[in-house]
């Protein structure tokens, strides 16, 4: 059963066990769909197609499906309600399973049924990366760099490396994953139009959301590895963050440290202090990309989790430490000091700081002022 739990700051939240969340995600979609929408399905064989909608498809498995014409996919019902109504990891859980305060939830939908012998495999693509931009990608760096506040130089970088560049057709940012052989496994594409990006659902909820290219691996999702030969003590520490915006909102604030502090010592910065540590973007809550990135890089011993300052961040986190801290490494939590993530919180700064220098400097005006006499005896009876 779910419990309540009190964190250090007297915050208050819900625990969900590994295994009831392991038995959420066996719910099956089509009784779900059903019993939530009224949606009902034909099976073809090598899929169940929605009748009401026949772009939606739920796959031989009855967890995974795909809708075609809203662009977006999931694994299991969790991610339908994340993807498809707007709700959080943690909204999603108590939808499910409840609260400590009530009766399960979950019990109400069927478990999707244990396929035998040769199962149909479910319709993949290979992954291939989308086409890049010709030109100089003018929208990816006005985006990162003036609507994100991301500094010019943790982009450029980072193009160079191509592990970021601007998409053809609609002119997406696109941040890749590679394996150890230098092949890219991974690909999240974000939306650079502001405007849409913006729009949200009738819960109030953003409508469009980062999406992973057809055929990624999310074991291999967005990272950026710590220059051990120059930086040798960060490179047992990993940064973990949901968001490949976030990962490089941190290396920002890195490097506007490290340029304060050169400055306070009059001499040049060293750019390559975003390179201190190591850092992996999860693409989402789901720990995949980082159990198989540990799996790959056995010097990591510390474990720092930047997830999202909001219930589900929290929660996620506290589950997280937990199932590695059985496993040996050193947990921590960190939050921005602003707002509910790195690039919320890099944002406050870069605005207050850009109102702060835009104010006019206040001098003393001399010329045509009105000379006050000390001894005129002004406002006296």
């Amino acid at each position: 059963m779910p419990r309540w739990r009190t964190k250090w700051d007297g915050n208050v939240y819900i625990q969900y066990l590994p295994e009831e969340v392991e038995q959420v995600k066996q719910t099956s979609m089509i009784d779900f769909l059903n019993s939530e929408y009224g949606f009902t399905f034909e099976n073809k064989g090598s899929a169940y197609i929605c009748k009401e909608h026949d772009s939606l498809v739920v796959m031989p498995d009855q967890r995974s499906w795909y809708w075609n014409s809203r662009k977006s996919h999931g694994r299991n019902v969790i991610d339908w309600l994340e993807n498809i109504e707007g709700y959080d990891y943690q909204s999603s859980l108590q939808k499910l399973i409840g609260t400590p305060d009530e009766p399960p939830r979950q019990s109400g939908y069927k478990k999707a049924p244990q396929l035998d012998g040769i199962r149909p495999a479910p319709e993949t693509k290979d992954f291939v990366l989308p086409p890049k931009a010709e030109g100089q990608m003018k929208r990816v760096f006005a985006y990162l760099i003036n609507e994100r506040k991301l500094d010019p130089f943790v982009v450029s970088e980072l193009v160079k490396e191509k592990m970021i560049y601007e998409e053809a057709k609609y002119h997406n940012c696109v941040f890749v994953g590679y394996d150890e052989s230098g092949t890219a496994r991974f690909a999240e594409s974000k939306i650079t139009n502001t405007y849409i990006a913006a729009l949200k659902n009738e819960n109030g909820k953003k409508k469009f959301h980062p999406i992973n290219i057809a055929g990624s691996d999310k074991a291999y999702s967005f990272n950026v590895s710590a220059d051990r030969e120059r930086y040798p003590a960060g490179n047992n520490v990993l940064y973990i963050f949901e968001a490949p915006v976030d990962l490089m909102s941190h290396m920002t604030f890195s490097l506007m440290t490290e340029k304060r502090k050169a400055e306070s010592e009059n001499r040049m910065p060293d750019n390559r202090c975003i390179r201190s540590v190591n850092r992996l973007s999860l693409s989402g809550k789901s720990d995949k990309a980082l159990s198989a990135y540990l799996s790959r890089n056995s010097n990591i011993t510390m474990l720092m989790f930047a997830l999202d300052n909001d219930d589900a961040g929290n929660g996620e986190s506290e589950m997280l430490m937990e199932k590695y801290r059985e496993l040996g490494y050193v947990c921590k939590r960190i939050k921005p000091r602003f707002g509910k993530d790195y690039n919320e919180c890099l944002q406050i700064v870069k605005c207050k700081t850009e109102v702060q220098n835009s104010r006019p400097q206040i001098t003393t005006r001399t010329e045509n002022a009105i000379p006050i006499m000390p001894n005129s005896g002004y406002g006296r009876r």
